[in-house]
C-alpha cells in the first residue's frame, strides 16, 4: 500500500488533490460482478438495502480522486449503492492497489480492504450510526 493512500485512510477529513493520491480504479470483471451482484441480492432482504446502480464511467465528482483509463464499455467501473430512507450515495470502486474501496457522498475514503463483504458492511454500519 503507498504512502499516500495510508495517510487518506488515516485522515478521513482529507480528500486527494495531487494526482499522486489519486486513486486508480479498475473495471469489475465478470467474476467480480456476479458477486457483487450476489452480495447485494442476499442482502436485500436485511439492513437498509433499497438498490444499487452499476455505472460504465466515473461520475464526474469523482475525477478529482479517480484515475482511471479510458472508458470500459464491457465492464462497470463504479457501483452507487442506495440505503432506505437515506439520499447519500456511496460509491464501491476497485482499485489496482488497495481492493475495494469505499467512498462516501463527501468523497472521504470509508473503507479499503480486499473483502467485498466488509466493504459493504460498512455501507450499514454508516447507515445505522446516521
Amino acid at each position: 500500500m503507498s504512502k499516500n493512500f495510508n495517510a487518506l485512510t488515516e485522515n478521513s477529513n482529507r480528500k486527494p488533490k495531487k494526482l499522486s493520491d489519486k486513486i486508480r480504479v479498475r473495471p469489475f470483471k465478470s467474476r467480480l460482478l456476479a458477486e457483487l451482484i450476489s452480495e447485494f441480492e442476499s442482502r436485500n432482504a436485511t439492513g437498509g438495502w433499497c438498490g444499487y446502480a452499476m455505472l460504465d464511467a466515473i461520475p464526474e465528482a469523482l475525477h478529482c480522486c479517480i484515475e482511471t483509463k479510458a472508458r470500459n464499455h464491457h465492464n462497470p467501473l463504479c457501483t452507487v449503492m442506495f440505503l432506505k430512507g437515506s439520499n447519500a450515495q456511496n460509491y464501491l470502486l476497485r482499485s489496482e492497489d488497495h481492493g475495494y474501496v469505499l467512498l462516501g457522498q463527501d468523497l472521504r475514503i470509508l473503507h479499503s480492504g480486499a473483502s467485498l463483504s466488509d466493504a459493504l458492511d460498512m455501507v450499514q454500519i454508516r447507515c445505522y450510526r446516521n
